[in-house]
């Protein structure tokens, strides 16, 4: 089972709106970026399935594209559908 990494379990402690995850491994972050997602919203970081954790992944190579973020707010619920919060992860 991952581990959370160090700085994102500190983060905990005071969560802000939004964050950017960097990482030369993809795998690596979606792992991390599921965890963290998972803490913040049950305080439990093994729930790595639910509809209020949404990962979102982009077809353009470089970059997150407007069209990306615009079919996101246009097709999607971003209301929470179980919990209080809604969490997407956006990656390319």
């Amino acid at each position: 089972m991952t581990k959370l990494n160090k700085l994102l379990d500190k983060e905990l402690d005071g969560v802000f709106h939004a964050y950017l995850l960097f990482s030369n491994s993809s795998s690596e972050l979606i792992k991390q970026a599921k965890k963290f997602a998972s803490f913040i919203a049950f305080n439990d970081g093994s729930i790595d399935n639910h509809p209020d954790i949404k990962i979102i992944k982009s077809d353009n190579l470089r970059t997150l594209g407007v069209e990306d973020i615009t079919t996101v707010i246009s097709q999607d619920n971003l209301s929470p559908i179980e919990e209080n919060i809604k969490l997407l992860s956006f990656h390319h």
